[in-house]
């Protein structure tokens, strides 16, 4: 290769690197670079770069396929199809760029075999007819193989280059990037480097290109970002409203209603994870249907990673749990502790949240797996107003009755949520679907039931009554909806719909803070309604959770492509050697050793090509032996029937299987010799 000593091996071990593939990088950089420390060299006939670039194009559309089809991009044309809406576009467009990505990063493994070949191959060049389908047609068969390769091309360079680009497309950012980045074009123009220059001015003007382009950097990713603040606000602005009926209201009861659904909708890893997840506020009750009054969204920006995305600026200790999850279409309320203050690894197109708290992906892969730090102070949710101390006129005689039974408010807003705790917890039961009698729901409502009569509901009505309880003894409190958390199976958590639960977010000192009265044996009751059939439910959740994993690009498919490339190398290895020596062994002579010199490379007819050639009539890149004896007899040259003639017999030396009889090799010899000396005496 024409690079300079370890420069594109370097190259390979920081895109391995990059890739989390170290291992891979050093060993396709060993192979390249123990080229310069053999003396061994192959032989390629040009048959034989022609599979290999065949080869490396036909794994290059493979990785291209592979790449969109685990982006899902198909699903995102569907969606754009049949519901041509802004966020649809948007997620077309990035699903479009996420698999472009993914191929330029797979472009060193698809385009390996043609730096190989020329690392250990026999000539410096390769021919341009090797890459083009139209120059290869233009070639005669016959002098496809003896073609001259000094007119091609050297494939170093261009594979270092490609090695940089395919580094620079994995969207993990590591701030030693461009200092890398900026070595390894250094390095590699130092060997290209004008020699009548000093290397102070030449260090000096490489600095001042490298400054300009760090700068370039530096306002362009200011640029970007003002743009994403800009298309995710025209996004939000244009997408309207809500994406999922429970961002802005619930009734009472439609929790209920999907409780025994043994459907798994999530699944959470960690060491200590969160008891609750949450998924929506509502602030203002109009019996029975809460409702999330000024609900509009905000688009948020990621940080300098665009998978990290904060949500507050908590302090505390925090914890760590891994979710993931499916959203159809790609938008959708996102389950996340109350106390979440970022996100990783989180790859959604559009994130947005509101006042209340609520976090949704407006546009985003059908499949989300991150992580979620928690623990801390968040100032997700807005601080309370009028409208978290309202109670509705039609419930108010309840409240009030019980707010003077419990004895509220206490002496601090603590010692109250105290009070209300033990209330529920001494005088009410848990049950899964109470029956109602139509002539009660007639004289009050079911809430005033509830707190006054049967004492014994679900989650929703133990969070409006404490809700509205506190609401009544002066502490501002919200009604709020998501999922519990504590079936464990194996090393993960196990998140039902039946599992879908509410609570009270009551305004104490220190933000809003979980107050959950429903009595803790609501998990246990709602596990009694699971159908006998769920185990069956649950392999098939973990396989449609595995393929959309696998769809997203989030499972194994880079290590498993990394260790593809070895099965390709060696099958490749066994076509170009193996193969090749098979077919030494099976010439003409029929002997079973395997010659080092390629059959007719001993013909005279070398020797007239070599003496037009210094006389300035060499022939031209691409032209056939036939060809050029025609135009030298246009251009005045003579003896031209003798060498046709002379053509004849070296085509039949160098590829005829059957080879030249005694009497034909012999007559070469002498033509050729008596054709030399006849054109030297003209030359006189």
């Amino acid at each position: 290769m024409n690079t300079p000593p370890l420069l594109v091996g370097v190259a390979l071990v920081y895109w391995g690197w990059r890739m989390d593939l170290l291992w891979l990088g050093l060993s396709l950089g060993a192979l390249l670079e123990g080229a310069r420390w053999s003396a061994v060299r192959w032989e390629f006939r040009q048959s034989d770069l022609d599979r290999l670039w065949n080869f490396c194009v036909a794994l290059y559309f493979g990785i291209l396929v592979f790449g969109f089809v685990v982006s899902d991009y198909g699903g995102s044309l569907q969606s754009l199809v049949t519901n041509p809406s802004p966020a649809n576009r948007v997620a077309l467009v990035n699903r479009g760029a996420r698999s472009m990505f993914f191929v330029f990063q797979w472009m060193p493994a698809a385009f390996f075999a043609m730096a190989l070949a020329q690392a250990w191959g026999a000539h410096r060049r390769m021919a341009w007819s090797t890459f083009s389908w139209w120059l290869r047609r233009a070639r005669s068969g016959a002098e496809s193989e003896g073609a001259s390769r000094d007119s091609g091309v050297n494939v170093g360079y261009a594979y270092f280059a490609l090695c940089v680009l395919a580094s620079s497309a994995v969207g993990t950012r590591r701030e030693s990037f461009f200092a890398i980045v900026a070595f390894l074009l250094g390095w590699a123009l130092w060997s290209r480097r004008p020699r009548p220059s000093t290397p102070t001015a030449w260090w000096l003007c490489l600095a001042l290109v490298l400054g300009l382009g760090y700068a370039g950097q530096a306002g362009f990713l200011r640029v970007r970002r003002a743009l994403e603040r800009l298309d995710a606000a025209l996004l939000a602005q244009w997408n309207g409203g809500s994406t999922d009926p429970r961002e802005s209201r619930t009734r009472i009861g439609a929790l209920g209603e999907l409780k025994l659904s043994g459907r798994v909708v999530l699944r959470l890893e960690g060491q200590n994870p969160p008891e609750l997840l949450h998924e929506a506020t509502y602030n203002v009750f109009r019996p029975p249907t809460w409702l999330a009054s000024r609900r509009e969204f905000v688009p948020l920006l990621p940080e300098s990673d665009p998978t990290t995305w904060l949500l507050g600026a908590g302090t505390g200790s925090t914890n760590e749990v891994r979710l993931r999850l499916l959203l159809p279409g790609g938008q959708g309320v996102l389950p996340l502790p109350h106390d979440a203050m970022r996100l990783d690894e989180l790859s959604v197109f559009l994130l947005e949240t509101n006042r209340l708290g609520v976090v949704r992906s407006a546009a985003g892969p059908g499949y989300v797996e991150f992580k979620a730090r928690f623990g801390g102070s968040p100032v997700r949710s807005a601080g309370p107003d009028a409208e978290d101390l309202e109670v509705p006129e039609s419930e108010l005689a309840a409240v009030e009755q019980v707010v003077r039974e419990i004895g509220l408010p206490a002496a601090d807003p603590f010692a109250t949520v105290a009070r209300v705790r033990d209330f529920f917890a001494q005088h009410f039961r848990y049950s899964t679907y109470p029956a109602l009698d139509l002539a009660q729901r007639v004289r009050r409502s079911s809430l005033a039931e509830f707190l006054l009569q049967r004492r014994a509901g679900h989650c929703e009505y133990f969070a409006t009554a404490t809700t509205l309880l506190l609401r009544q003894a002066g502490i501002p409190a919200r009604y709020a909806v998501g999922f519990a958390v504590g079936e464990q199976v194996g090393q993960e958590y196990v998140v039902r719909q039946r599992h879908a639960h509410a609570w009270c977010l009551a305004w104490l000192p220190g933000g809003w803070q979980v107050v959950d009265t429903t009595p803790g044996s609501w998990l246990d009751a709602e596990s009694q309604g699971a159908t006998w059939w769920e185990s069956l439910s649950d392999q098939w959740s973990r396989v449609k959770f595995a393929l959309a994993r696998w769809r997203a690009g989030r499972g194994e498919a880079r290590r498993y492509l990394g260790w593809l490339m070895v099965p390709l190398v060696v099958g490749l290895a066994v076509q170009l050697i193996f193969r090749r020596q098979w077919r030494r062994a099976g010439r003409a002579d029929g002997s079973s050793g395997r010659s080092s010199v390629r059959p007719g490379a001993d013909s005279e007819f070398y020797r007239i090509e070599q003496a037009l050639a210094a006389a300035g009539w060499e022939r031209l890149p691409g032209e056939s032996l036939c060809a050029w004896t025609r135009r030298l007899e246009s251009e005045g040259v003579g003896f031209h029937p003798e060498l046709d003639e002379l053509v004849w017999l070296h085509y039949r030396l160098r590829f005829d299987p059957a080879g030249l009889t005694k009497a034909e090799r012999g007559r070469l010899a002498e033509r050729a010799n008596a054709w030399l000396t006849g054109y030297e005496r003209a030359r006189r």
